[in-house]
């Protein structure tokens, strides 16, 4: 059984609907407008406003001329931006190029190691001399002296055992793990190179130098394709470095060279944090900036670089200054034209300025007939909008202060009726039990607790608890209107009880349901199911768990574009669904988005209305209110 509290200390009811006419009442607009009066009724000095004019027009042509010469400027600049951006992205291209060919001899100098026959059998043997280890650092330092940024090969037979060129750079061998990283990053390529960039503070043991380095790495695999070793070259961070030095050459702009996988091979760049983050640089530095970027098919690496635009602009500034010193001389010749035209342009403001005085004196009937259809015009239409507006403005105010008085005295007749209706309520079931006639009187007292329930003020927060105990006597009144018909069930979390939520939230969503669910349903039961249960966002809008109430019944149902369109209709004055309409709007306006109220509905099947709130608990309260089943 769901509880539900039944308290005979108090019973209040709503006050009866009344209609109450409203009479517009205007006054006299004399006594109602203050309209300030005219200091002077003289003639306006004209020759003043003929400078205004004149002024004002020939500052609009100026701005006209600077606009255009501006306009002009910013053209220019944009072609040669764009031949710029043409000509740094073929350059671009080409260091791309350059690059490939820089592998290309990385790639030569592993296959001269890995198809070296003499080292392929001193690897893959078992165990070897001293001397045999020394003829594979020989080998090895012979291969470094062809490359100068090249500080160490390191090669790995399949036993993990490593061999490198006595006159290494790097003081130390590879650690375990920079070999485990060798092969993990290994996996699932088939003998190209594998480049990324470390240091060397994770390469070797502890206590080395902590700088940036180029690892590029291959399987060995011997002439019937399987693997005999590893082979990793470890190249100075400058590897690339003088090829995109010499791009950059007289210019001021950063280069970044990626991997395939976006990862950070070389940039001159101390500021990198990451690709994503220099791609919403580029973008936010657009206009000070030129990018370009090309990507090798040979080995799949990006190319990025940029380059600033302060060179080009300082070169087309000079264009701006002839556009302002055309503007300057345009300032004199339109002044000399405008004067020409002042004279028509007073003709149809004398109507107007008429018209305004009369305003001023208080007649606010009067309306400024429009004979042309140039400015004037649109100044003499707006200036009768804004009488017109200005006279309905009057009305609503008279109207607003009607409607605030209705609204106390349905105020203070909310204070009074509800004693009377819990007395009259009070005598009802006491003459019923009285007569034994418990289950009626039952009925009365679940009704007297759920309108004392729906007079609580509206501000005031409530818990689910107290909701399920007004929906229990709400459901107790409808189980006798529809005897054995009607079927509940109820599935409750515990932890959501203490949750806090609105007050008459949940009632209007169940008597939908008998409403519009149940009527001319073709069941045989009545079925109505309440879940209530917590909910962990995962959206991504608001993780915080919510609570999910969901109302469902076996009735007549909706097609779910009717469903739709209920929801998207919830702020229009359509009264059919007035109770789910009420509900949509005060979970907008108290919670906001995601929360909000959801329909599942299946024509002849049913209905599941389904509501998302936050998940706040309530301060913990005693109660007196004795606890009921249905």
């Amino acid at each position: 059984m769901i509880p539900f509290v039944c308290s005979r200390s108090t019973c209040f009811c709503k006050p009866p609907l009344t209609t109450t006419r409203i009479t517009y009442y205007c006054p006299n607009l004399e006594e109602g407008i203050a309209m300030p009066r005219e200091k002077e009724q003289g003639a306006l000095p004209s020759g003043n406003l003929k400078q205004k004019v004149v002024f004002s027009l020939a500052a609009i042509l100026s701005v006209v001329f600077f606009v255009s010469g501006y306009i002009v400027y910013l053209l220019h600049v944009q072609i040669a931006r764009d031949e710029v951006r043409d000509q740094f992205s073929q350059t671009v291209e080409q260091m791309m190029h350059t690059i490939d060919q820089r592998v290309q001899g990385s790639y030569k100098l592993s296959n001269q190691i890995i198809w070296n026959e003499r080292l392929v059998s001193l690897l893959t043997q078992a165990d070897r001399s001293y001397y045999e280890v020394q003829a594979i650092q020989t080998m090895l330092d012979q291969v470094m002296v062809s490359e100068s940024q090249l500080m160490s090969i390191n090669l790995f037979n399949n036993g993990g055992v490593q061999f490198r060129p006595a006159n290494s750079f790097l003081s130390k061998p590879l650690n375990e793990s920079a070999y485990l990283e060798l092969q993990e990053r290994l996996a699932p390529s088939d003998g190209e190179l594998i480049w990324y960039r470390t240091s060397l503070a994770d390469l070797l043991t502890a206590g080395s130098a902590d700088s940036e380095v180029i690892v590029a790495a291959r399987w060995m695999k011997n002439e019937r394709l399987e693997n005999y070793g590893v082979l990793a070259f470890v190249f100075h961070e400058r590897y690339f470095m003088n090829e995109l030095q010499s791009m950059m050459k007289n210019r001021d702009g950063n280069t970044y060279l990626l991997d395939g996988d976006g990862s950070l091979l070389y940039t001159d760049d101390k500021a990198f944090a990451g690709l994503p983050e220099l791609r919403e640089a580029l973008a936010a530095e657009e206009d000070a900036y030129i990018s370009g970027e090309a990507q090798s098919d040979l080995t799949g690496f990006r190319l990025i670089a940029r380059n600033s635009y302060s060179t080009l602009k300082e070169k087309s500034r000079y264009i701006l200054s002839v556009s302002l010193i055309g503007g300057v001389v345009g300032i004199g010749l339109s002044a000399l034209l405008v004067m020409f035209a002042i004279q028509s342009l007073f003709k149809p403001m004398s109507g107007l300025v008429a018209a305004m005085r009369r305003v001023r004196q208080g007649q606010l009937e009067t309306r400024v007939k429009i004979r042309t259809r140039d400015e004037l015009a649109f100044l003499g239409d707006s200036f009768n909008h804004m009488l017109e507006h200005i006279d309905t403005l009057i009305k609503e105010v008279y109207e607003k202060q009607l409607r605030e008085r209705e609204a106390e005295l349905k105020a203070l007749q909310a204070q009074l009726n509800p004693h009377f209706l819990y007395n009259t309520l009070d005598m009802i079931y006491w003459r019923l039990y009285l007569q034994e006639d418990r289950d009626n009187a039952e009925l009365i007292i679940a009704l007297s607790d759920m309108l004392r329930y729906s007079l609580e003020p509206a501000g005031k927060a409530t818990t689910v608890k107290d909701e399920l105990i007004q929906i229990n006597r709400y459901l107790k009144i409808q189980s006798c209107r529809f005897e054995d018909v009607l079927e509940v069930r109820q599935c409750v979390d515990e932890e959501v009880l203490a949750c806090r939520i609105m007050p008459l939230l949940l009632q209007p969503i169940v008597e939908n349901a008998f409403v519009h669910g149940f009527r001319h349903s073709a069941a045989e039961r009545c079925l109505l199911t309440l879940r209530m249960y917590r909910e962990q966002a995962e959206d991504g809008v608001d993780n915080r768990p919510r609570l999910v109430i969901e109302i469902s019944d076996n009735g007549i149902g909706m097609p779910q574009e009717r469903a739709d369109r209920l929801l998207r209709s919830a702020f229009d004055s359509d009264r059919v669904h007035l109770g789910v309409h009420s509900v949509i709007r005060r979970i907008a306006l108290a919670y906001g988005q995601p929360y909000g109220l959801e329909i599942d509905s299946i024509e002849r099947e049913g209905t599941t209305m389904r509501l998302r709130l936050p998940f706040e608990l309530a301060p913990q309260e005693g109660t007196e209110a004795e606890v009921h089943g249905i």
